[in-house]
């Protein structure tokens, strides 16, 4: 399979002063690290902005998501930037929509990856995370709560699909 090509309506860029001043600690989060650094920006009031004439590449690995690490650590660290970041409400909101990505581990014959991944990110979160917690107040605040937005557009998307095919 070859790798693909696309254009993305969504782009994030930092300067690397911002992973210096966040002090970036890649050695845990080596997969869904984006939202985790996202949030970290937002606790050292480090400045966002929107640009809309920067243009992102993304290249998918041939593949892409057959690959039983990406499950281990995708599971893992969501659960522990839930439990870091996510208040109440949303982390069970966020926890439920995550039964999706148990099926698509399924699809791949790694289900084995997924739950490997979702017990260390219970049970393995490291101490210094469960004491300290800098929960999001709203979505606004940091606007990185990409699966639930996700999930509605790909219902609405698929909803209207099946609207259109009934008429």
């Amino acid at each position: 399979m070859a790798a693909k090509e696309y254009i993305y309506w969504l782009c994030c860029s930092f300067r690397s002063s911002v992973f210096d001043k966040i002090f970036w600690a890649g050695r845990i989060f080596f997969y869904s690290s984006e939202p985790l650094l996202a949030l970290k920006a937002v606790e050292n009031n480090i400045k966002n902005s929107k640009k809309t004439d920067i243009i992102g590449r993304h290249r998918e690995s041939p593949t892409a998501r057959e690959n039983k690490l990406f499950y281990f650590y995708a599971t893992r660290n969501i659960l522990w930037l839930i439990w870091r970041h996510y208040p109440l409400s949303s982390a069970v909101l966020k926890l439920f929509f995550n039964i999706f990505h148990a099926f698509r581990s399924l699809k791949h014959f790694f289900f084995s990856s997924f739950i490997f991944g979702l017990l260390t990110g219970f049970f393995f979160c490291e101490k210094k995370d469960l004491k300290k917690r800098f929960v999001i107040k709203s979505f606004q605040e940091a606007r990185i709560f990409p699966v639930i937005g996700l999930v509605w557009v790909f219902c609405i998307i698929n909803l209207s699909i099946f609207l259109r095919g009934v008429r």
